[in-house]
Order: C-alpha cells, then structure tokens, then sequence
C-alpha cells in the first residue's frame, strides 16, 4: 500500500498516541485503514478507549473542536461500543502534544490539556 502525504501524517500521529498509551500500560491495536471511525482501540485490566487522532496547528477548545471535525464527531457520537468503552478524540499539536476530548451520551468533554 502506497502511502500520500496526508496518510502517512495521520499514521504518524496514531503512532505517537499509541507509543504514549503503551507507556501507560495499555495494550494497543491500530486499525489498518483511514476509512474506518477509529484509529486505535486500547485497553488495560480497567478500561477499553476506541481512539480517532487528528492534527491540529493551534489549540482546540470543545466547540473548535465540534465545528472543525463536524462529520468525525458525528460519525464517532453515533458509532457503537461495548458497555463502558470510552469514546476519545485525540489531537496533536505540535511541541504541546495530545489535547483529549471524551464522548459521552450527551456531549463531549475535553479531559485534558
């Protein structure tokens, strides 16, 4: 499979999150393709995290966030996960590192900065 510009951005960033949750204890798969809603799915002894990463040039609050990944955070509110999965968008910026945003039924939360 030959990789564009953009695809292999997207890989290297789902690299990064998975490398940072494997140093957290968490065991990682990383989906093969772009096309599906997920990038990773994580777990460990007490969670189980369905992960989308994304880059981003500057700081995201929750509303830039909805509005500039309208159709990812559509498509990620509606997919289904098992009983008490969590649902996170990831988004790296550079020299920051990773802002996360968690789904829940009635919104999103960002959890960390």
């Amino acid at each position: 499979m030959v990789m564009d510009g953009k695809q292999r951005q997207f890989r290297i960033v789902a690299n990064m999150a998975a490398t940072q949750l494997e140093q957290l204890g968490y065991t990682v798969l990383k989906t093969a393709t772009r096309s599906l809603t997920f990038d990773l799915i994580a777990f460990n002894t007490e969670h189980i995290l369905f992960i989308s990463t994304r880059r981003a040039k500057a700081p995201q609050s929750v509303k830039q966030t909805i509005h500039e990944h309208h159709d990812l955070v559509n498509e990620m509110q509606q997919t289904q996960v098992p009983s008490g999965a969590e649902k996170q968008l990831w988004i790296y910026q550079n020299h920051k590192g990773f802002t996360v945003f968690e789904f829940f039924p009635n919104g999103i939360m960002k959890v960390t900065a």
